[in-house]
């Protein structure tokens, strides 16, 4: 008997990212003891990448943004492989799982591609149904913690959910863009999001929330696209001028390790800042630890970036930023004028939400870890490959 191919590609999708939220309901951020177990720690991307196995065999459209993800991801693993063999480390310290992670984008989009519309939009009525799930989950488990102080437990406790900021947020954008006239719902889930914004208490986690709402306003209003994108373009340069004020300052005052967790960003900003200097285009091939070493004769901590964006632009240079910035970009702030299938067109916007979102995290913190980080590249993928179709069966 023949094996649906697509069938059994969705399921293993599915499977893989049900797996990633389950163990991200972990309150002290272990996966529930999986991210000490080499196999475990990236299950959830094995189950996706798994489906390119079933496809490797039939040639997809060409795609641009894709193609530079695929430049990323083996300059990454080469890279990494290469540290690893000469250098007496753990395995986890390599950049290696972030070219595993940026592989999820190309097995998402391949699956995309190879399908049809009525395949696609039953595959986002299943994603929908997925995320509106565990984002309700999300939702009830950050206010159980808060109300009952549990929420500080550990370092842990804070990392992942400010990242699950967008989750929580989409029962309301799936109430709203479906049932205008349950306001109630609506009203419901704006005191849910609200409240696990103001319980996780980060400052990342409020940023998210503004970046949300923005990416919101940037879908549904056209007229306010050109006016947001030149907001963009401003506070990407102030972020810049920002940036490089901070490293001069703390580069000329010396490798003092602040305290607090704005002041430790400061200073291991800069760290990464000063090796991207020392080689501004090509980086050190990632071929350098994605952890950072500091202290004195006395001490050494060994701590993130808490930033992925530089941790690519210190290990790649400027080759790899712009590699891993365009597809980003252009799957974001890429407008997709067609209406799809009611289920496909609201799957498209809550992705494109997502990167945004989940872009701005990165920049400020790491989504490193597999179970994470596969969320980001899985919404990148997937609205590529909803472009990559609806310009081939254009033509």
């Amino acid at each position: 008997m023949e094996i649906n191919k697509h069938k059994l590609n969705s399921r293993l999708i599915l499977i893989g990212l049900t797996v990633s939220f389950l163990l991200n309901l972990d309150p002290i951020d272990t996966g529930f003891g999986t991210d000490s177990i080499s196999i475990l720690r990236y299950i959830s991307v094995i189950l996706i990448i798994s489906t390119l196995f079933f496809n490797s065999y039939k040639v997809t459209p060409r795609n641009q943004s894709i193609l530079m993800i695929k430049a990323l991801a083996i300059i990454t693993m080469i890279g990494s492989l290469i540290y690893y063999i000469k250098n007496d480390i753990n395995f986890s310290d390599t950049f290696f799982s972030l070219g595993l992670m940026i592989i999820v984008t190309v097995a998402v989009y391949k699956f995309i591609v190879l399908s049809n519309w009525a395949q696609i939009e039953v595959f986002s009525r299943n994603l929908l149904r997925l995320f509106l799930s565990f984002g309700i989950i999300y939702g009830a488990e950050i206010l159980l913690l808060g109300l009952m102080g549990e929420l500080g437990i550990g370092d842990g406790t804070k990392l992942f959910f400010h990242v699950a900021i967008p989750l929580v947020a989409v029962p309301i954008y799936i109430v709203y863009k479906t049932t205008f006239r349950i306001n109630l719902l609506k009203y419901l889930g704006l005191v849910l999001l609200l409240t696990a914004t103001i319980f996780i208490n980060k400052n990342t986690s409020y940023i998210t929330l503004i970046a949300l709402f923005t990416m919101w306003a940037y879908i549904a209003s056209d007229k306010l696209v050109n006016k947001l994108r030149g907001l963009i373009i401003r506070i990407g340069g102030v972020l810049i001028m920002f940036i490089s004020v901070i490293y001069f300052y703390l580069w000329s005052s010396g490798e003092i390790l602040p305290e607090g967790g704005t002041s430790v960003r400061y200073f291991t900003y800069s760290l990464r800042l000063h090796e991207f200097i020392e080689s501004p285009i090509f980086g050190t091939f990632f071929t350098t630890n994605k952890m950072l070493t500091v202290g004195s004769e006395n001490y050494n901590i060994v701590i993130p970036s808490h930033s992925d964006f530089l941790d690519v632009l210190a290990a790649g240079g400027v080759i790899a930023c712009i590699l891993f910035l365009f597809p980003i970009a252009n799957t974001t702030f890429g407008r997709i004028k067609e209406e799809f299938l009611n289920y496909t067109n609201l799957t498209i916007n809550l992705f494109r939400i997502f990167t945004f979102c989940w872009l701005v995290v990165l920049i400020f913190n790491s989504i490193g870890k597999p179970r994470i980080g596969l969320f980001f590249w899985f919404g990148v993928g997937f609205i590529s490959g909803i472009k990559t179709l609806k310009y081939v069966i254009s033509k």
